[in-house]
Parts: C-alpha cells; structure tokens; sequence
C-alpha cells in the first residue's frame, strides 16, 4: 500500500518476518526533520526510525514486538494478529494525525516569518 493524500504520503509493506507502516511529509517541510521521539503521534509502539528518500522524509513503525504476529508468523501464535487491513486501518489515524500537525507547523512556521 502507498497513496498520498492531502500532501502526506503512507505506506505499508512487509518486512522479514512483519508488517511495517510509515507517514511521511515533502522533506522540506516544516514538519520535516524530527528525530521519532519528537514527533508526537500515537502509533504502535511509536516512531523507530526516520530517513530521506525521493523528497519525502520518512517517520516509519513496524509491528514485531513482543506478543505481535503477521500474518504467516509461525513463531508467535498467540499475540495479536496483525494483518494489512488492521495495520492500515491503525495508518488512517495517523495520517490524519500528521496531516493535522503538518497544517499546524505550516501556520507556526509563516507566522515566525511573518513576525520576524
């Protein structure tokens, strides 16, 4: 899955043994450049790891912690089942999320320029 919508990018894929899922904004953004632990959405287990690819940059999550399983996952079986339809309904929420904060970090970064 990789759409883009209202100028935030979402995507999932599957990783070696589970799913991942990332929200990402225009790298030069005002929204850009956050470590995960500054970029405050409510995601499984929140961000874990950030990056630049293409013009976008890139808050990512995956769903392989403890108690997690994918789909096919036979070395857990008794923790939640993650499967595509959960993750991206979980992906909608924090695009609207990242949208919300993108908006406001648009407003605070011309209202600094305007100021100044």
């Amino acid at each position: 899955f990789d759409e883009v919508k209202e100028g935030v990018r979402m995507r999932i894929w599957r990783g070696h043994a589970y799913l991942l899922a990332d929200v990402a904004v225009p790298a030069k953004h005002p929204l850009a450049g956050f470590t995960g632990e500054q970029f405050p959405i409510d995601t499984h287990w929140g961000v874990n790891e950030t990056w630049v690819e293409d013009g976008w940059y890139f808050y990512k999550w995956d769903y392989g912690h403890h108690r997690d399983c994918s789909i096919g996952d036979r070395l857990s079986q008794d923790g939640k089942k993650w499967t595509v339809e959960l993750v991206k309904a979980e992906l909608v929420n924090v695009h609207h999320q990242t949208v919300l904060l993108a908006k406001l970090a648009e407003l605070i970064y011309m209202n600094g320029k305007v100021g100044r």
